[in-house]
């Protein structure tokens, strides 16, 4: 009907019970439904309703920390990075609360 590429459907769900309790699983996602456009590829003069920008530190977005470790012989190597979604063009999406199935 409306040509739509991709539909991602959030299914999480917690447990907020204490151990030792009986389970009690709360969704995660509440009715609300979100219809965006998002680009495949990113450009500047493209439309896109949220666009991820990574922080830079020292000109450089990932964080990357090594270090030996005499017991395996071998390095560690950890890589940092943080994305910050961001909305660009609120007119690419619509946001449609308390959505039922009828």
């Amino acid at each position: 009907m409306w040509d739509i590429e991709n539909v991602y459907v959030g299914e999480a769900i917690y447990q907020t019970n204490k151990e030792g309790i009986a389970d009690t699983q709360t969704a995660l996602w509440g009715n609300d439904v979100l219809v965006a456009y998002n680009a495949p590829m990113s450009s500047r003069k493209g439309m896109t309703a949220v666009q991820n920008f990574r922080k830079m530190t020292k000109g450089n977005p990932w964080k990357v920390k090594r270090w030996w470790d005499e017991n395996i012989e071998g390095w560690y190597v950890e890589v940092q990075t943080k994305a910050i979604p961001k909305v660009v063009a609120s007119n690419c999406a619509y946001l449609i609360k308390t959505a039922s199935i009828a």
